[in-house]
């Protein structure tokens, strides 16, 4: 995946929030990732719950959601998750 900031034409994107940790803070290759359920962003340099909201959407997520996901990433990989946000391309 690929981010982007400022404006994006001719292009399809989508903006997310990726709740998780940099890649370089845990020792996983991409099977244990993808075993554990969770996603990469920023050329798999991130790595956590995705959050994704389309151009057309009016997606919402709950605080509760995002608690949960947090969670998640504290017990499967033993950080305190941080929260990223940016925009994806193809």
């Amino acid at each position: 995946m690929k981010i982007r900031n400022g404006f994006v034409s001719n292009s399809s994107s989508s903006s997310f929030m990726l709740i998780g940790v940099r890649r370089s803070d845990i020792n996983l290759d991409w099977d244990e990732i993808e075993k554990l359920g969770f996603e990469t962003a920023n050329d798999g340099e991130l790595v956590g719950v995705h959050f994704y909201i389309s151009e057309y959407s009016t997606e919402s997520f709950t605080l509760a959601q995002i608690q949960t996901a947090a969670q998640a990433v504290r017990d499967k990989l033993g950080k305190e998750p941080e929260v990223f946000v940016g925009m994806e391309y193809c």
